[in-house]
C-alpha cells in the first residue's frame, strides 16, 4: 500500500488594506499549507511583527527535515517527532511549525476515529468516564466577533450597526491610547448599542495610573447607566506584571490577556491574577496541540483568535474554538477572511463558521491557484 505523500505549498495573498504591526506595514499575507491528497491539510504562517519566527525560518525547518516529517506522518508519529530532543532547540523557536505539524497529527487521529476534529477532541477529553463538569452540547458551528479599528465615533457606530445587521452580536473595538478619549469611545458605544457585547482592545497602551484612571471612570459609569455590555478590556497595561494587574481587580472591569499569552507557562502565571478573566489564544503564535491543551485545562475563559490565516488555518482554529465551547459558549476572533483579497473559500466571512460533519478538518484546498507555489513534495 502506497503511503500518502505530504506536499508543501507557499502562498502570497495581498491584503485588501495594509495594516501596521511593530512599526512595519504589512500589505500581503505569506505562509505555507501542507497536506496530502486524502483531505489532511494544515497551515504554517508566521505573522511579521507578532511571531517569534520568520517565514524563512519555517521553510528552512520544513525543507531541511522533510524526510523525517514524511516518515513520521506515514507512521502516525508526528507527536513524537515534535518532542524529539535533537529537534527541540530549533522547534522551540518555531510555534507556527509546531502548530501546523501537530494539526496534521490530530487530523490523522480524527480520521481514524471517523469524526470531525472538534468532535474527536470532545470525546477524547470529555468521555463519560472522565467528565468532571456538565458539558453543554457542541453545535456544528462557532460564532465570531466583528472587528473595528480606531476611527471617529460616527464611523465606528455606522460600522457596528452594519455588523449588527449582518448577525454579529459581539464586536472587538480598538480604543485610543489616551484614557479620557478611550473612556468616551467606550461610554458612547455601549450606550448606543445596549444589546451588543463589546471587547475593547487597548493594545498595551496605558501606564498603570492611566489604566486605573480609565477603570475608575468605567466603574463610576457602570454604577450610573452603562448596561453591563463590556465583556472585557484587552491588554490595558504597557507592563502587565502580576502586581500591576492585581491593582485593576477592585474596579470590577474584566481584563483579557492577548500578547501576554504565548506559552503554557504564561497561562499558569495569568491564572494567579484575579483581574484576568479571559485568555485570547492565537494558536499560530502558541504552538502544538499538546501545548494548547493547557487552555482547556485552565480555569479562565478562552477566545480563539486568528492571525489572518487562510481558510485552512481559520478552519483549524474554528475546530479548536468549538472544542473550547464545550465548557462555555463564546464568540471567537476568527472573522478575518475578508481581510484577504483571495482565499481557498470565496465566501468565508460572517458571524458563523460552519464545521459540517465530515471527518478531520472537513476542507480540502484547491492547490491550482496562481498565488500558491509548490515548494516541495516530501
Amino acid at each position: 500500500m502506497k503511503h500518502p505523500t505530504l506536499k508543501l505549498h507557499r502562498y502570497t495573498i495581498p491584503l485588501r488594506k495594509p495594516f501596521h504591526a511593530a512599526k512595519k506595514e504589512i500589505s500581503e499575507r505569506e505562509g505555507f499549507i501542507i497536506g496530502d491528497d486524502h483531505g489532511i491539510w494544515s497551515e504554517i504562517a508566521p505573522l511579521p511583527g507578532f511571531s517569534s519566527e520568520t517565514i524563512d525560518d519555517a521553510r528552512s525547518f520544513l525543507t531541511g527535515n522533510a524526510e523525517r516529517i514524511q516518515s513520521a506522518f506515514h507512521k502516525h508519529s508526528l507527536d513524537r517527532l515534535l518532542l524529539d530532543d535533537n529537534l527541540q532547540p530549533e522547534l522551540s523557536r518555531l510555534p507556527s511549525v509546531r502548530f501546523g505539524l501537530s494539526m496534521l497529527s490530530e487530523q490523522q487521529k480524527a480520521k481514524t476515529a471517523d469524526q470531525p476534529l472538534y468532535i474527536y477532541w470532545r470525546n477524547l477529553f470529555y468521555s463519560p468516564r472522565t467528565r468532571r463538569n456538565r458539558i453543554e452540547p457542541v453545535k456544528g458551528y462557532v460564532r465570531c466577533n466583528a472587528l473595528a479599528g480606531i476611527m471617529d465615533i460616527g464611523s465606528l457606530h455606522q460600522l457596528i450597526r452594519y455588523r449588527q445587521e449582518c448577525g454579529f452580536r459581539t464586536v472587538k473595538v480598538k480604543i485610543p491610547a489616551e484614557p479620557d478619549e478611550a473612556f468616551e469611545v467606550i461610554r458612547e458605544t455601549c450606550l448606543a448599542f445596549p444589546e451588543m457585547l463589546f471587547r475593547f482592545d487597548a493594545n498595551r497602551s496605558f501606564s498603570l495610573p492611566d489604566a486605573e484612571h480609565l477603570f475608575q471612570q468605567l466603574q463610576d459609569q457602570q454604577n450610573r447607566d452603562l448596561s453591563g455590555n463590556i465583556a472585557y478590556i484587552e491588554e490595558p497595561l504597557a507592563d502587565p506584571d502580576p502586581d500591576s494587574l492585581s491593582r485593576l481587580e477592585p474596579y470590577g472591569i474584566p481584563v483579557a490577556a492577548d500578547e501576554s499569552v504565548r506559552s503554557p507557562a504564561d497561562i499558569r502565571q495569568l491564572e494567579k491574577s484575579t483581574s484576568v478573566k479571559q485568555l485570547i489564544i492565537k494558536p499560530m503564535l502558541f504552538g502544538s496541540f499538546s501545548e494548547l491543551e493547557t487552555m482547556i485545562e485552565s480555569k479562565l475563559a478562552v477566545t480563539i483568535s486568528s492571525t489572518i490565516e487562510t481558510a485552512i488555518g481559520r478552519r483549524l482554529q474554528a475546530h479548536l474554538a468549538a472544542f473550547c465551547n464545550t465548557k462555555i459558549t463564546t464568540d471567537h476572533g476568527l472573522d478575518t477572511g475578508y481581510l484577504l483579497q483571495m482565499d481557498f473559500i470565496s465566501l468565508d466571512s460572517g458571524p458563523h463558521i460552519q464545521l459540517g460533519n465530515k471527518n478531520g478538518l472537513g476542507l480540502t484546498p484547491d492547490t491550482s491557484h496562481n498565488w500558491l507555489v509548490h515548494v516541495k513534495e516530501f
